[in-house]
């Protein structure tokens, strides 16, 4: 036997202040009547319902009908209050009257009375209908009379009856019910089906709500989803009556819809029939399917819920739920990121020693969704050194869930001097599991695969745990998984400090500004393996002493191994562009000890390089001029070792200057362009050398290009690289060009000034005016500057004379054409015409150009210089375009001009259809959408090119019209 049910759990009423009244509407229904029924009891001990007023701190304020339910309320009672609330409950009673003992179980539901001076209609409490059928139930009395000893039975049946009086019905409010009306329970497998109703009864008067249907959620995803909703049947009171709009509300990334919204809009409940609920109703039916979901649970319960909503103030006014019990076999959850790190090959643990090697997959689960998430993998570190070198990183694999490819970004990371990469980021960005198939974890799987070489280090020592570790990063926080390796090296040695020692390869006790030095450096390393780094450093006086040129060579004794991977690295300080210091990488050497009975030889790297001591203006005879080295041996140094020489300053010749020398014609023509080239001899020293290249004098040679030669071999340890080009300030075009500290190493034995290996040369090309008159003189100055300061001064001349280039050789043009997207020219089509114009070499003329097409079916939009071939460096070609007739309000032009000015060919002899003697021309021709064009018709166009020597030189290019479709504006 089962309690009373009320058929809500809460009532809301509100009530007017100092008002009375009745509360009708709360009467539970027998909760065995249809148990009773399915089973055809004959005495069925349920029917009857008593009700009573639970005691609590408002109950004493309202009285209650036992029969009815009813709730009654007086006015002082709600005078002072803003809100009480009364539980009432429900229970089972036979025939006397009593409670049935076989069920003293008892229905609760709540009322909440809201006191206010203006009632809100949409917040009525809602009265359901009094059902119109008699409450009757059949009866059966035994009582047991002992009489002499005797025992007797009587049994005395009957029928009770009371009907329930029929009265019209209130609805003040939204109520919703929910019923499933097909399927079956509990769903065992995705795609189970089920049918559905919501009963939606409308309260009387104006009303604009919606019927809001969901389904729970786990982490965030729908367990089912909602298909074929439709508006069964909408009760005769209701007016007007409208389609409803459906609508999707939230959807998830697999497209599963999980809430759906009927609105219904303004609809008027007339209450015209309130005999019945039927005529106030509205009935909405859908399907539901069970969806793939990882956290359906065998077990578990889930819901389907509805309820209406007011339009107005969005005011959830019923809700209702029916629960589905799932049996389903569970899939896999995959809500969060995993990372295992395994061991695939190599000894392990049974060994760990310098050169093992080591295979490792890294298997990494992603959730369902699109994910951002980043991968380290690193090894053990000892004082600041790797113990595994990581290696060999590559995508291995990509489950069945990721729809477009994974391509990861990389990056190395190393630490200590040894360049090991002891650990490797992996960075994943938006990587989408659509979670199509989760029956197994694999197709939600990503793997990775690399190598792990032990790596030569001291520090391994027998019975040490190391460890390869991996971290993932994402916006869930972080997982971790390590794999550790065990090390039974058990060789020990008795390990010395490394040591250096600086020399000098040459015979000699004293250095001098701009002297070449060549020292040699020992490392002798100790039995084992170490990290090894040695460091060159000048010693400082305002300014370095020695400058850092070459390291020739390193080599290695016979008891030495190296890890291949040697680096030199120079650091470079001041503006002088002085290399100063440097820092020779070894890495990691391993001594084997072999042969340490003979000498230290064996066991010594040798290291060769030269250093030039500076022009420094602080360097004074007996200056003592050190240089230091030093050896880092696993992170510290140990030994260090440094040289000192007396300065002796020798006669640098300081009154020789620099000499300039300028190569090139002196006789040019009018409209005539040369080459130059610039030679600048320093004999001696050590010098900050600029050059400024300016025109000069009456006549200023008008430069337009310049470029670095080259430099000689004497400049030991000079970078072309260095050199910076600014324009003149001195002359009104020009080039000024530092070359930043030149240093010359062969003062010794240079008795010719020109020699070429003590210069550095630069080209320049400048042109002479088209109306530059016969016999004019034309000038430009090369000024030198060491260390600031202005020595040596050249000036050329260039006489102007009469011509000795052709003026008559005729220009090849040829014209070609290219369509952006096709080859067919419609309306609306932009076809670029390219006209190509190849100049005859050690030839000079002024050009022009006029173009024109076809008048009414095409327009020429515009003309580009496109390039100019490398021999014709001083043309100045114009951005000015003449227009000689107009088709359309000077909006389409049928012929264009364009002047290209003087164009002078520096070549001597050369074939002309070479690139380097081109001018390439573009010409955009269109044909206008409300052209007079037809299919067949044929555009023409025309190139002219003019001289002032040769006259003119035409050529065209003809292309046909292929449709005639005049496209949408």
């Amino acid at each position: 036997m089962f309690p009373p049910v009320f058929s809500r759990g809460l009532y809301t009423k509100e009530v007017l202040l100092y008002s009375r009244g009745v509360l009708r509407g709360l009467a539970a229904f027998d909760n065995d009547r249809a148990e009773c029924s399915y089973k055809k009891h004959v005495l069925c001990p349920c029917s009857k319902i008593i009700y009573g007023i639970l005691k609590g701190e408002d109950s004493d304020k309202f009285q209650i009908n036992p029969d009815t339910g009813e709730l009654a309320y007086a006015a002082n009672d709600i005078g002072h209050e803003t809100e009480l609330i009364v539980i009432i409950a429900a229970q089972n009673i036979d025939e006397f009257g009593q409670v049935i003992k076989s069920n003293r179980d008892t229905g609760y539901a709540t009322v909440r009375i809201k006191v206010t001076s203006s009632i809100n209609s949409k917040e009525e409490l809602v009265m359901r209908e009094i059902l119109p059928y008699p409450n009757t139930f059949n009866w059966r009395f035994q009582e047991q009379i002992i009489d002499n000893k005797q025992l007797y039975k009587r049994e005395v049946t009957g029928t009770h009856a009371h009907s329930r009086t029929k009265r019209d019905i209130q609805i003040d409010y939204f109520t919703v019910n929910v019923t499933m009306t097909a399927g079956v329970l509990p769903f065992t497998h995705p795609g189970d089906t089920f049918e559905f109703e919501t009963t939606l009864s409308v309260p009387t008067g104006p009303n604009n709500f919606k019927i809001v249907i969901n389904t729970t959620l786990t982490t965030n995803r729908a367990v089912f989803k909602f298909t074929n909703i439709s508006v069964t049947s909408i009760g005769p009171n209701l007016f007007p009556v409208t389609s409803a709009v459906i609508s999707d509300v939230a959807t998830f990334g697999n497209g599963e819809v999980d809430i759906k919204e009927i609105d219904f809009g303004q609809i008027d409940n007339t209450g015209s029939n309130m005999t019945s609920i039927e005529p106030s109703q509205i009935v909405i039916s859908f399907t539901v399917d069970v969806v793939q979901n990882t956290e359906v649970v065998s077990g578990d319960t889930y819901y389907i819920s509805a309820y209406a909503e007011d339009n107005g103030g969005g005011v959830i006014q019923s809700l209702d739920s029916k629960q589905l019990l799932s049996n389903m076999i569970p899939l896999m959850v995959i809500n969060d990121f995993f990372v295992l790190l395994n061991i695939t090959e190599g000894e392990q643990p049974e060994s760990l020693t310098p050169g093992d090697t080591f295979i490792f997959d890294v298997i990494i689960t992603v959730p369902i969704g699109s994910f951002d998430f980043n991968v380290t993998i690193a090894s053990s570190v000892t004082s600041s050194r790797a113990v595994l070198h990581i290696s060999n990183l590559v995508v291995a694999a990509v489950g069945t869930n990721f729809n477009t490819p994974i391509t990861p970004v990389i990056e190395d990371t190393t630490t200590f001097h040894s360049f090991e990469t002891d650990s490797k980021t992996i960075r994943f960005d938006t990587v989408t599991n659509t979670g199509s198939d989760i029956t197994t974890i694999q197709p939600s799987q990503i793997k990775l695969s690399f190598t792990a070489d032990v790596i030569h280090n001291v520090e391994i020592k027998s019975g040490a745990i190391y460890n390869v570790s991996v971290n993932l990063n994402s916006v869930f926080g972080s997982k971790m998984d390590m794999v550790e390796l065990i090390s039974d090296w058990s060789k020990t040695f008795t390990v010395f400090s490394s040591s250096i020692e600086i020399s000098i390869r040459d015979s000699i006790t004293t250095v001098s500004p701009t002297q070449k030095v060549n020292f040699q450096v020992i490392v002798t390393v100790p039995v084992g393996q170490h990290n090894i780094t040695v460091h060159l450093a000048s010693a400082f006086n305002g300014l370095s002493i020695y400058q850092i040129c070459t390291v020739e060579s390193v080599g290695l004794g016979s008891n030495l191994i190296d890890g291949g991977n040697i680096k030199i690295a120079k650091v470079s300080t001041y503006n002088n562009f002085e290399v100063d210091s440097a820092a020779i990488y070894l890495g990691i050497i391993q001594n084997s000890g072999s042969d340490t009975e003979t000498s230290f030889e064996p066991s010594q790297v040798t290291i060769n390089f030269t250093v030039i001591v500076l022009n420094n203006v602080n360097l004074v005879d007996g200056y003592m001029c050190e240089f230091m080295t030093s050896v880092e041996e696993d992170g510290v140094i140990s030994n260090t070792s440094k040289l000192s020489l007396p300065a002796a300053i020798h006669n640098l010749n300081s009154g020789i200057q620099p000499v300039i020398q300028i190569s090139g014609p002196t006789t040019l023509a009018p409209g005539q362009s040369a080459i130059w080239t610039i030679t600048t001899v320093l004999v001696d020293g050590s010098s900050l050398l600029s050059l400024d290249i300016y025109g000069t004098g009456t006549y200023p040679l008008d430069f337009c290009s310049s470029r670095f030669k080259e430099s000689g071999s004497n400049f030991h340890c000079y970078d072309n690289n260095i050199i910076k080009v600014t324009p003149s300030v001195t002359g009104t075009t020009g080039f000024v060009y530092t070359f930043g500290e030149l240093l010359n190493t062969d003062y010794f034995e240079n008795t010719v000034s020109a020699n070429v290996n003590n210069s550095v040369s630069v080209e320049v090309i400048a042109s002479i005016p088209t109306d530059a008159a016969l016999g004019a003189n034309f000038e430009f100055s090369v000024d030198a500057y060491l260390n600031g300061i202005g020595s040596t001064s050249e000036i050329r001349t260039v006489n102007v004379g009469s011509p000795t280039y052709s003026t008559t050789i005729v220009p090849v043009v040829t014209m070609s054409k290219f369509v952006k997207s096709s080859e067919d020219i419609t309306k609306g089509s932009t076809v670029l015409v390219v006209i190509d114009m190849f100049v005859e070499p050690n030839s000079v003329d002024v050009y022009s150009l006029q173009v024109t097409t076809s008048v009414g079916i095409s327009t020429i939009c515009d003309v580009q210089i496109l390039s100019q071939g490398e021999n014709l460096p001083c043309e100045k070609i114009t951005d000015d375009s003449t227009v000689y007739t107009s088709l359309d309000g000077n909006k389409t032009f049928s012929s264009v001009s364009r002047e290209l000015g003087l164009v002078s060919n520096l070549a001597v002899s050369a074939d002309i259809m070479n690139n380097d003697n081109k001018i390439t021309i573009g010409v955009a021709v269109q044909v206008p959408l409300n052209s007079s064009a037809t299919a067949g018709d044929i555009i023409i166009v025309t190139a002219n090119i003019l001289s002032d020597n040769i006259g003119q030189v035409t050529t065209s290019l003809s292309m046909p019209v292929t449709d005639t479709i005049i496209l949408a504006e």
